[in-house]
């Protein structure tokens, strides 16, 4: 299952590795830890945080072919209960990342 377990808005996206052979996405992001439930005064405002997508049905950048994403996350939704939409603003304009597996580890 790929659920959301993140408060991701305010967040960045740092680097997205795609396996092809494996079928695995590794997403690394700079979170905004102070949106998180969890979080404490004194904790860091922001933590490295990695999503590894498994058996990765399909994967795709909206409107470029390059990998390197340059922007602020506002939202990520769920659209199935495979695939996650990810919704970066980057220089006042939009681009969506729509990543569908079989499941996703955090760590």
């Amino acid at each position: 299952m790929v659920d959301i377990k993140y408060d991701f808005h305010d967040s960045t996206i740092e680097d997205i590795v795609y396996m092809n052979n494996k079928k695995e996405l590794k997403l690394k992001i700079c979170l905004c830890n102070r949106r998180q439930k969890d979080y404490r005064n004194g904790d860091p405002e922001m933590t490295e945080l990695y999503m590894v997508f498994h058996d990765v049905k399909s994967f795709e950048i909206e409107g470029s072919k390059e990998m390197y994403i340059d922007g602020e996350l506002i939202e990520v939704k769920q659209i199935d209960s495979s695939t996650l939409k990810f919704i970066v603003l980057s220089n006042a304009d939009t681009r969506n990342i729509t990543i569908s597996a079989r499941e996703v580890s955090y760590f």
